[in-house]
């Protein structure tokens, strides 16, 4: 089996736009090259990078700012009962289920 190579990146994204998660600010004609799901770093677009999965979506807007972002009032009161549960997704939905069963 060949060696692993290190600079290569698990994914790579391109389009015409990119919103910068921490600034809102807008850049024009960038790719985002992805490693173990987590965006390592951000080229222009025209850049050649050695990637697993190339894609380029044209005329688009990538927004990785926009995470998932909503509240279930519902879970209000269990603030503090529920404990740290990791980031899987699947035990924590378990926790959360077993505290609205308390």
């Amino acid at each position: 089996m060949p060696p692993l190579n290190d600079s290569r990146y698990d994914l790579a994204i391109a389009a015409r736009w990119f919103v910068e998660p921490s600034t809102f600010g807008v850049m024009e004609s960038r790719k985002l090259l992805i490693r173990a799901d987590k965006i390592e770093k951000i080229v222009p677009a025209h850049e050649d990078v050695d990637a697993a999965i190339s894609r380029n979506y044209g005329n688009a807007v990538i927004l990785p700012a926009f995470i998932n972002c909503h509240a279930h009032l519902d879970l209000s009161h269990t603030r503090g009962q529920i404990p740290d549960c990791g980031s899987d997704f699947a035990h924590w939905l378990s926790c959360v289920a077993a505290s609205r069963d308390a």
